[in-house]
């Protein structure tokens, strides 16, 4: 425990050239918890050094109402870390902060404002929940005070948040009162509200799963794949007997979001997905397959096993086995016994420049849930049931062999996929894309190109430290990790590969040449 000095003292340590004498100097001062050290202890919320920084919010944080309204005051200075110390300060100190904080919503400074109301949410106290209501009614305030609502998660504000369609707010808050007018969204929405109303339903769980299976059946509405991923999203054991049905759907969409929202739902779909490996359907068994083998659960090793033994169907055959090498690490059929060296792995990458064709996916088939649909896509961890549908947005008019698409993965042309065929490389396999230049005309001949070998996990611990100077005057330099490293023992062997926890493609040095 620090030794309690005289006040003036401390305050003048505050000015110390040691950063950690200041530091002590800041925690001393939150020790007095008088309104004397307030105004020190603000200043000290601007220090270029971060420690100090932090121990002054703390010691604000302890001293509590006393240091409200000077940390309001703060919110206007000059320093910018002062005035987003002083933030963090008041959202620690909590409730003393609530009913000043919303005397301040009368402030004419619209960025005070703004940050206040973001401020009451974090906080998350009920006494908010009016005043935040009727910020809603300001068209630029509104997406901030039902982002705070969301957060508060207060019934209240449902009908009010219905009223002006904050779709997100509702399913941050999770009352099934919201579910009547998510499901219209869902129907009748633009394509943005419809997504973000899957979301919203999914998050309000349970409660949501019978109106949703009911949807699901409904062949007149659209995006009944939006749906899929709702109930995947609920997390309900309940979720799980629709979406087998709606594996069995005449939509290609529909089974295909049916399928990743069953793998969302994890170990208690095992069983009944289990069942499904007889369908008479092959499209049926090789979505199962694949759903079994991302959800990793080793019940599922045995019928695997048969299937990958027994199917008549070689896509079948082969989707079963590469569940099982996800399931049975060590079966991975590609390891050779080679060693790796680093020096022999190389990236195949973004050239960044301007020069190539580049283009941007252009289907709705991937929503803005999260990235993980485009990385599952670029990573052969999921098979899409329509062509990926991309368009020309930037550089030379005319695509060459590979095509650089955002988010990104790589279309590569017919001659390069013959290539990679007459090598015999491996890790690598091919899905539909429509390919369209700069005038909607589709250019044919490419195919989307992912990478199915992997290697283990970034190891950071093996990658040199570099010093860059600043990119600001008289700032200070950066310290970072140069490279991509990796235990070459986790290598499967493969051509093409890429890391666990990395989605850059990586190629041998076999492949480079």
């Amino acid at each position: 425990m620090l030794i309690m000095m005289n006040l003036a003292e401390i305050i003048k340590d505050l000015h110390h050239d040691n950063w950690r004498v200041r530091r002590d100097a800041v925690r001393a001062l939150g020790q007095w918890a008088d309104a004397r050290v307030v105004f020190p202890l603000i200043s000290a919320l601007g220090d270029e050094e971060w420690a100090v920084r932090q121990s002054a919010v703390e010691a604000l944080i302890k001293i509590g109402r006393t240091a409200v309204e000077p940390l309001i005051n703060a919110l206007t200075s000059e320093s910018w870390r002062i005035s987003r110390k002083a933030e963090e300060a008041l959202v620690g100190i909590g409730k003393p902060a609530v009913e000043p904080l919303i005397k301040m919503l009368n402030c004419e400074n619209v960025g005070i404002k703004t940050r206040i109301i973001s401020m009451l949410g974090e906080i998350g106290d009920p006494e908010a929940v009016m005043p935040l209501i009727k910020a809603l009614e300001d068209d630029f305030f509104r997406p901030y005070a039902a982002a705070a609502l969301g957060k508060i998660r207060d019934k209240r504000a449902v009908p009010f948040l219905i009223k002006f369609n904050e779709v997100t707010a509702l399913g941050e808050i999770g009352d099934p009162s919201a579910i009547p007018f998510l499901l219209t969204m869902l129907k009748d929405g633009s394509w943005n509200n419809r997504c973000l109303a899957a979301e919203a339903l999914g998050k309000i769980g349970n409660a949501a799963v019978g109106p949703l299976a009911t949807s699901i059946k409904n062949k007149e509405l659209n995006d009944r794949g939006l749906v899929a991923a709702a109930l995947g999203k609920t997390g309900a054991k309940e979720a799980i007997e629709p979406l087998i049905q709606a594996l069995k759907d005449k939509d290609p969409v529909v089974r295909w979001r049916s399928a990743r929202a069953l793998s969302e739902l994890g170990h208690a779909a095992v069983g009944a997905l289990v069942k499904l490996l007889e369908e008479t359907d092959s499209d049926i068994r090789m979505r199962v397959a694949e759903i079994l083998g991302k959800i990793g659960d080793k019940r599922a090793i045995k019928p695997l096993n048969e299937l990958f033994q027994n199917d008549l169907r070689e896509e079948v055959k082969k989707v079963a086995g590469e569940a099982l090498s996800k399931l049975i690490p060590e079966r991975t059929s590609s390891l050779t016994g080679n060693k790796l060296k680093l020096e022999d792995v190389f990236f195949l990458t973004n050239p960044g420049s301007g020069r190539f064709f580049k283009a941007t996916i252009i289907n709705d088939i991937f929503d803005f849930f999260e990235l993980k649909e485009v990385n599952d896509l670029i990573r052969g961890e999921t098979r899409p049931p329509v062509p990926i549908r991309c368009r020309y947005v930037s550089g030379r008019l005319a695509p060459e062999d590979f095509v650089w698409v955002e988010p990104f993965f790589c279309p590569i042309s017919e001659r390069v996929r013959s290539l990679l065929l007459e090598h015999k490389f491996t890790g690598w396999r091919t899905f539909p894309v429509e390919l369209y230049d700069k005038f909607g005309k589709l250019i044919e001949g490419y195919h989307g190109l992912c990478v199915t070998g992997r290697a283990g996990s970034v190891d950071i611990s093996r990658a040199p430290i570099a010093v860059l100077p600043s990119v600001v005057p008289e700032g200070e330099p950066e310290i970072i990790k140069q490279g991509l490293y990796f235990d070459e023992n986790t290598w499967d062997g493969s051509d093409f590969f890429c890391l666990k926890d990395h989605n850059d493609y990586l190629i041998t040095r076999r492949v480079s040449f």
